[in-house]
């Protein structure tokens, strides 16, 4: 497997990255989600037909591994995650860019017989004209 780690940069280095984004016109939160995007479809690019990326969010009191459905943002600095745990329940965490903490693992599909599960990257969420909230995928 690919070497898939972030870089790591001393918080003075981030803060001005972050300062340079927003004058550009981007937003951390998309900046991150770019970065998760492009960590986790390499990590899913290297599995094989029987297994499937899952995602661990570790402040999250006995979450476990959850199947994430979606990531999106909303500009400037929330990402959100859609998921299923393994349970079956449903959970949605919104968390500032800055306090991301979670693992990518994978793990062996329980029904061999259905399609490999992906995770869906959506750009920001919207209001549409009735005021209901939607998202469109990049």
């Amino acid at each position: 497997m690919k070497n898939v780690m972030f870089d790591r940069k001393p918080p003075e280095a981030q803060i001005e990255e972050i300062d340079e984004l927003i004058r550009n016109g981007d937003s951390p939160a998309r900046s991150i989600w770019k970065r998760i995007k492009s960590f986790v479809e390499n990590f899913e690019s290297q599995l094989d037909d029987e297994h499937e990326v899952m995602i661990d969010f570790l402040e999250l009191p006995a979450s476990g591994i959850t199947e994430v459905q979606s990531v999106s943002y909303w500009s400037p600095d929330i990402l959100m995650f859609t998921c299923i745990s393994d349970i079956g329940t449903e959970i949605v965490l919104l968390q500032h860019y800055s306090q991301l903490n979670f693992f990518v693992c994978s793990r062996k599909k329980k029904d061999p017989s259905r399609p490999k599960h992906t995770i869906r990257f959506t750009t920001e969420p919207h209001d549409d004209e009735n005021g209901c909230h939607s998202q469109s995928q990049e």
